[in-house]
């Protein structure tokens, strides 16, 4: 999940022309030309709470995002988060990125009319400002 304060940065009622998501990837690997995996980017609809992270290995701090709730006292509607289903943009991870080095990360950017639909609706004030989760679908090799 990801989350971006732009009160304050974009104007109130500034046309958005172009949005770019990038992130980087090193975890997916497959040959010259094979889908090993897809992600796609889906509006988040419930207020989350950002956490410092763990203590120990599967021991969360308590006060953050969980896959189970969204705040340290408020349940996800759905495990995983509450998301558009409607994607707001997808890129697909496949061999041709990554130049024979298996271990460089490849930068993957996603940008799309909805996306630039769901910012400009943010700007406007017609949606609530909740962020971005980042899904993967993961294919079988």
């Amino acid at each position: 999940m990801f989350q971006f304060d732009i009160s304050g940065i974009v104007p109130s009622k500034v046309k958005i022309e172009n949005v770019v998501f990038e992130f980087e990837d090193s975890q997916h690997r497959g040959a010259f030309g094979q889908t090993v995996a897809e992600f796609s980017l889906h509006r988040v609809t419930t207020s989350w709470d950002e956490g410092s992270g763990m203590l120990n290995i599967g021991q969360q701090t308590g006060e953050g995002v969980t896959w189970v709730m969204a705040t340290a006292s408020t349940a996800w509607k759905v495990p995983g988060g509450d998301f558009d289903n409607d994607s707001s943009g997808a890129t697909i991870v496949d061999g041709t990125n990554h130049n024979g080095n298996p271990v460089e990360p490849i930068i993957y950017r996603i940008s799309s009319p909805q996306l630039v639909q769901d910012v400009q609706n943010i700007v406007d004030g017609f949606a609530e400002d909740f962020g971005l989760l980042l899904k993967n679908f993961q294919r079988a090799p």
